[in-house]
């Protein structure tokens, strides 16, 4: 029997989201105590700033082409046209990446002073800059394994990425003693390990395949979209470092472990719009192509199970938001240092923020599906990053860190309705609003409970039993609303088996 849409998004979205959280996870669960302990808030902090920093400079290096190179590979009508594209790429990043490392290492007075303030470019900075060159190759490599369709491959070679920077921290951190510095050499020399690795198994070929057609091509795919990916990582970091700037580098780490907690429900977010995307493209060429032959009902048929999945993919991170949120102070007792006792407070507006992303992400896909609309998604981008910029400007001051927390909720609002606004004309999708606005008023609603009992709960046993009362209630209620089954799990998890151990 067919699988609907929905149940191909729980089929094909299995194995990117048990490898995505397993990696989230034991980084969280695994690493942060390290991090609390032997680094302090002030260290954790720093890693955190320099993390978005390596991020940022990623995107800047790969200039857009890593979308590039997942898109245009399918337009390659032979291997050997496939070879030449691949390998053409993979030198011209190798250059660009040496090229952009000397320039942005003439500014790293100024990314200090800027970006960083209160922790040196050298060797802190330039070794961020040097894994975020490297990361790009591993980057490549993962993005090739999702288009050839090798979920398990992904999953190994994620796997491996995790348990080398985690064996690498801990030996530099935990055991040599070296600090931030010992937390940042780790994510360095990992991600020189994956890069070599990955090139060994691309296998370029040499200079003389060199193809500049097929690099400007590339380029004029990706460079286009490199606003919008900068935009999105400066939307997400701004709040840190305006807390590392204004408050200093202590309170970062205070608010960075909260976001860190709070943000594992963007791991399902991205993993299952990872899955979701091709099978949105497929789902609606076939209901064209329906349209064309004049089965009308197919057409019409296929949208709605487009509609739909749409709304599951919310629902699914809206539970998961829900159980972060419920349980994230709980978490950051076990995990951290009496030090972060604070952290919780931003734990419920960021789940509130990851959902409010996930929006956007549902509407994203039918934008894009319009070129001549896909534009304006850069436009939305932007403006949600200046309204982060503007109110962690003027909130931090007031409240603290639970300012980044709600400018981040507040932009990708703005962000998701102006998305929404592009979307409504670009295809013939009819959505349920009455249900998703229920469902939505039920997720949020649960969200200002649980940060309302562990704001003002101060016995923790009935602040627990408390939350888990709402929790138990509320899941199954957008469960219903959303018409998702037990079946759904079961075969969820009858995928991941599959995958894994067939």
């Amino acid at each position: 029997m067919a699988l609907t849409l929905g149940q191909r998004l729980f089929a094909h979205g299995g194995i990117y989201v048990a490898s995505r959280l397993a990696n989230r996870g034991i980084a969280l669960f695994l690493l942060v105590p390290v991090y609390t302990r032997f680094l302090g808030a002030d260290g954790y902090g720093a890693i955190r700033v320099l993390n978005y920093l390596g991020l940022f400079f990623f995107f800047f290096f790969s200039q857009g082409l890593i979308v590039a190179w997942y898109r245009l590979r399918f337009d390659q009508q032979t291997e050997d046209e496939l070879k030449i594209f691949e390998s053409t790429l993979i030198w011209y990043l190798s250059f660009s990446c040496v090229a952009g490392l000397l320039i942005v290492s003439v500014c790293g007075d100024w990314i200090a002073t800027t970006m960083t303030s209160g922790i040196p470019y050298f060797p802190l900075g330039f070794l961020t800059v040097v894994g975020a060159c490297f990361n790009v190759f591993a980057n490549l490599y993962e993005r090739k394994l999702q288009a050839d369709q090798k979920p398990v491959a992904f999953g190994i070679f994620s796997g491996l990425r995790t348990i080398l920077n985690l064996i690498l921290v801990v030996l530099f951190v935990a055991t040599l003693r070296l600090d931030v510095l010992g937390k940042v050499s780790a994510d360095t020399l990992s991600a020189l390990i994956l890069a070599i690795l990955a090139i060994a198994y691309m296998r370029p070929r040499g200079l003389g395949g060199f193809s500049r057609a097929k690099l400007t091509l590339s380029l004029s795919y990706g460079l286009p979209l490199l606003p919008h990916s900068l935009a999105v990582t400066f939307n997400e970091m701004v709040g840190t470092l305006f807390v590392n700037n204004q408050l200093g580098v202590e309170e970062a780490g205070i608010y960075s472990l909260g976001l860190q907690l709070a943000t594992l429900s963007l791991v399902l977010a991205l993993a299952l719009n990872q899955a979701y995307s091709p099978i949105f493209l497929r789902t609606v060429k076939d209901s064209e192509m329906a349209k064309e032959e004049g089965d009308e009902k197919r057409s019409a048929t296929l949208l709605a199970q487009v509609s739909r999945s749409g709304l599951l993919l919310i629902t699914f991170v809206g539970c998961l938001a829900m159980s972060i949120a419920a349980f994230g102070r709980e978490v950051i007792m076990l995990l951290a240092t009496p030090e972060f006792g604070e952290s919780w407070i931003v734990v419920a507006p960021i789940s509130g923020s990851v959902l409010t992303f996930t929006l956007y992400a549902v509407f994203n896909q039918v934008v894009y599906y319009v070129p001549a609309r896909a534009k304006w998604i850069g436009v939305m981008t932007v403006l949600g990053a200046i309204s982060n910029f503007g109110l962690c400007f003027l909130l931090i001051p007031h409240i603290r860190f639970l300012g980044p927390a709600i400018a981040l909720l507040t932009s990708n609002a703005i962000l998701a309705f102006g998305t929404f606004l592009l979307s409504r004309d670009c295809l013939p999708i009819r959505y349920p609003f009455s249900t998703w606005g229920l469902n939505l008023l039920l997720i949020y609603g649960a969200l200002l409970a649980f940060w309302t009992i562990d704001w003002f709960g101060e016995v923790g046993s009935v602040r627990f039993l408390m939350k888990l009362m709402i929790l138990s209630s509320f899941v199954p209620a957008s469960c219903v609303l959303s018409g998702l089954a037990p079946r759904h799990l079961f075969r969820f998890l009858s995928e991941v088996r599959t995958r894994f151990f067939r």
